[in-house]
C-alpha cells in the first residue's frame, strides 16, 4: 500500500539528482483553469490539507517572510469519476487528468519536484492486489530529491527542472495522464486507482518545504 503524510507538512531530505527525471518528462506541463469551470460530477477530490508558507508579498524582516496559511487538495478528473480502459482498442475511453487546487484565498509560492517525483500512484484489483507497473510507472513516486535546507533560489537557478507551480487562489492545475503508460493492463475487471501529489513551497525562512497532498481515488474499469 502507498504510505502518505496526511498532515500536509512532512519534509523529506535528499540530494539534487537528475536520475530518471528525464524519462518521466511526459508528465511535465499542466494547464490552469478557474475553479468555477470545473464539473464537480467529474472530480474525485482528496481531503484538503492546511500548511503555512511565506507570503511573497510581505517580508517580516530581511531574513523572514510573513506567514500565511494555505489550503490545498488534489484530485482526479474523469467522466463519471471512473476511468475506463479498453483492452481491444488499447486506449482509455475518456481522458483523465490529475489536478491540484488551491481552495484558500492566499497565494503560496510553489515549485514542482522533478517529473518522476511529482506524484505517487498505485492500482489495486478487486482482491486488493497491486497491478504491475510499466518501466515508466516504476519511476513515478520516487522520493523528492531536494533537502529541506534548500533555499528557493536553487529552484530558480534550475528553472528548467523545478517548474514554477501556479497556485493562485481558486485555480486548478490540470494535467492529462494515461494509466496504460503507468500500469500493465492485461485482465478485465474493476480496479481502484490511488494518487497523491507533491509540491515544494517556500517557507517563511526562504527554504523549500515538501508538501504531500492527501491521496485521491477513483474507480477503474478494464474492458475487453
Amino acid at each position: 500500500m502507498l504510505v502518505f503524510a496526511l498532515n500536509g507538512c512532512a519534509e523529506d531530505s535528499g540530494s539534487d539528482s537528475n536520475s530518471n527525471h528525464d524519462t518521466a518528462s511526459s508528465i511535465d506541463a499542466a494547464s490552469v483553469i478557474l475553479e468555477s469551470d470545473i464539473d464537480d460530477s467529474m472530480m474525485a477530490w482528496s481531503a484538503s490539507t492546511n500548511f503555512m508558507v511565506g507570503n511573497l508579498h510581505s517580508q517580516a524582516s530581511p531574513s523572514r517572510l510573513s506567514p500565511i496559511e494555505v489550503t490545498m487538495r488534489c484530485g482526479i478528473n474523469v467522466s463519471n469519476r471512473t476511468i475506463v480502459y479498453s483492452l481491444k482498442s488499447q486506449a482509455m475511453l475518456h481522458p483523465a487528468y490529475r489536478a491540484i487546487e488551491n481552495i484558500s484565498t492566499n497565494e503560496p509560492w510553489c515549485f514542482q519536484p522533478l517529473p518522476n517525483e511529482r506524484f505517487a500512484i498505485e492500482l489495486e484489483d478487486s482482491n486488493g492486489n497491486l497491478v504491475k507497473k510499466t518501466k515508466l510507472g516504476q519511476l513515478l513516486g520516487s522520493p523528492v530529491s531536494l533537502r529541506p535546507d534548500t533555499l528557493y533560489t536553487h529552484a530558480y537557478s534550475h528553472g528548467n527542472r523545478y517548474k514554477n507551480f501556479d497556485g493562485l487562489p481558486k485555480m486548478v492545475s490540470m494535467k492529462e495522464f494515461d494509466i496504460s503508460k503507468i500500469f500493465v493492463l492485461e485482465r478485465p475487471g474493476l480496479y481502484k486507482l490511488t494518487m497523491s501529489q507533491r509540491l515544494y513551497v517556500v517557507s517563511t525562512n526562504f527554504y523549500l518545504k515538501t508538501i504531500y497532498l492527501p491521496p485521491a481515488t477513483v474507480a477503474v474499469r478494464v474492458e475487453n
